[in-house]
């Protein structure tokens, strides 16, 4: 029934996830629907060909679309492309009805002194959007899904999701959408909150954000393995599962799968990532990446060291020079067995480690230290592309962030 659209980076912390499940069992309790049907949360990557056929089936056959608002969500690329793809559906009934459907549904995830409601894109001012009550307006959302529990917010947040409920159900009983007749190619779809570009129509071009260029758009490529290949009987926690890009170093501080963390970083950095593993085809999409002006960021995994054909791949890196690209060598410092292949990051990366530069960083513990150089990472590289940065300037210059030397375990510190 409904589709709940939110910025990724507002989803860290669980209160979306919290707040779409107390949505979707309130509408249960109020329909005689099929709960797996009654609304759709994106929990998953935003990127990559699995992830884009679902979201693609479940935009063309929602009958309610509701915008989480936040300064992040108007700023993130997806969430546009999701906006234009239900208002197109809108559109193409208004054409048969003589009315646009009211089936948009949006609530404030912040509150409006946050959002600067007169700046927002055009299409969202066009939406008239409820207020509920004055904590909602003052408070925003999601402070009051956070403090839920309060007794001086409880009755007020249960008073505004059965008005929400209400209105969502009466909503799609009064103005039933029709499913699309094939889901929608995303990468083709603009996105609704860029500024017009001059193209014609006021096309944008597939995958930018606004005035996005090559520089915005940012390749993450994995070099982990699966549970079968680098999990050990002895790990206190599980950090892989059955693909590459499951990897998650950070357990239990931080249970999300790195390369996750990377996209909703670049995504809160206006940038559009393309989460991927590592393979034999790293040259060509090295070659293309330079050939587009995108960046690229190799996150690794100290044990896939032990994979002969991970390291030979990175040893075949170590050999190129990609101005664009960068490689960030992260691990648990609690990882014994992490820790322990050392020795084999020294033989993939023999010139790099010889003379590092700001694109190579060799050991990064913890979830803030990974954020912190990741943001550091996109923005040098981003002016290198452009001309603004000084790519001479090697480890030792004093203004970045330390890079420890591969000499051994660190385990514990």
């Amino acid at each position: 029934m409904f589709f709940l659209s939110y910025a990724h980076s507002d989803g860290v912390g669980g209160w979306v996830r919290n707040f779409y499940l107390d949505l979707r069992d309130e509408l249960t309790r109020k329909t005689t629907l099929d709960p797996s049907t009654i609304g759709f949360q994106d929990v998953d990557m935003r990127s990559g060909t699995r992830w884009a056929d679902t979201l693609a089936n479940e935009l063309a056959r929602c009958q309610v679309f509701v915008p989480l608002y936040s300064p992040r969500y108007f700023n993130s690329d997806f969430c546009g492309r999701e906006w234009q793809v239900f208002s197109e559906r809108l559109a193409a009934m208004e054409t048969v009805n003589g009315k646009f459907p009211p089936l948009i549904f949006p609530l404030l995830w912040e509150p409006p002194s946050a959002l600067r409601l007169p700046d927002l894109p055009a299409v969202a001012q066009a939406i008239q959007y409820r207020e509920f009550n004055d904590e909602y307006m003052n408070l925003g959302l999601m402070k009051i899904v956070k403090n839920k529990k309060d007794p001086s917010l409880a009755l007020n947040y249960d008073k505004m999701l059965g008005a929400i409920v209400l209105e969502i159900k009466d909503a799609a009983e009064k103005h039933a959408l029709t499913p699309m007749a094939r889901p929608p190619d995303l990468a083709a779809t603009k996105n609704a909150f860029a500024k017009k570009t001059g193209l014609p129509g006021g096309a944008v071009r597939p995958g930018d954000a606004g005035n996005a260029t090559g520089a915005d758009q940012v390749h993450f490529i994995v070099a982990s393995g699966t549970a079968p290949e680098l999990a050990r009987d002895s790990d206190p926690y599980t950090y892989y599962g059955a693909r590459p890009t499951d990897w998650s170093p950070f357990r239990p501080h931080d249970t999300e799968p790195l390369v996750h963390i990377a996209a909703a970083i670049a995504i809160d950095q206006k940038m559009t990532p393309y989460p991927e593993k590592l393979d034999r085809q790293l040259v060509e999409r090295l070659d293309a990446a330079d050939r587009d002006n995108e960046l690229v960021v190799l996150l690794v995994d100290p044990r896939a060291m032990s994979l002969l054909d991970r390291m030979q791949i990175l040893h075949t890196y170590d050999s190129r020079f990609d101005p664009n690209s960068a490689v960030m060598i992260t691990w648990n410092n609690t990882d014994v067995s992490a820790a322990n292949c050392l020795s084999g990051l020294k033989a993939a990366f023999p010139k790099k480690n010889r003379k590092p530069d700001q694109s190579f960083y060799r050991a990064i513990h913890t979830p803030d230290e990974f954020r912190r150089t990741l943001i550091e990472v996109l923005v040098y590289l981003q002016k290198l592309l452009i001309g603004e940065a000084d790519s001479s300037r090697t480890a030792d210059s004093g203004d970045h962030i330390r890079q420890p030397q591969l000499t051994g375990p660190t385990v514990g510190a």
